[in-house]
């Protein structure tokens, strides 16, 4: 018999979610996400999602990723797009079936110990953006 271990073929180091209030994510809530030290030098891929319940009312949303990084310093600030009419991960949270849209495309290049921190705000023209329940990060080693 033959078992795999997922962690063990998994090249994620990090994949966490931030919860809204209420569902509603306003353009003043910033979240922050603390990025770990990287054990290895070397690309890393930053992927930022969302999940919302289904149908979704927004056919794009834009997203400004602030990440600041230490010893060596560095700064990188992006706008992003996720395009919610491309098809999303369904899932079941809570008794509800939510759908998980994701913006990939990113990469970054890590010394070994470095650590930093990421921070994501809506650039929507709306103050508000109702029905997102989560905002998470997934960071992955690319080798």
């Amino acid at each position: 018999m033959v078992m795999l271990c997922n962690s063990c073929i998994d090249s994620t180091i990090q994949h966490q979610y931030r919860h809204t209030n209420n569902g509603t994510w306003f353009r003043n809530d910033t979240l922050t996400y603390e990025l770990p030290a990287a054990k290895t030098e070397g690309l890393y891929s930053i992927d930022t999602e969302l999940r919302m319940p289904v149908p979704c009312q927004y056919k794009r949303i834009w997203i400004i990723r602030e990440i600041s990084l230490l010893a060596p310093l560095a700064y990188r600030k992006d706008t992003i797009c996720i395009d919610t009419e491309e098809s999303g991960i369904f899932s079941e949270r809570k008794g509800m079936t939510v759908r998980c849209y994701s913006h990939k495309d990113t990469t970054l290049f890590l010394k070994e110990g470095q650590k930093g921190s990421l921070k994501l705000y809506h650039a929507m023209s709306r103050e508000e953006l109702t029905q997102i329940t989560d905002i998470g990060i997934r960071i992955r080693s690319i080798r």
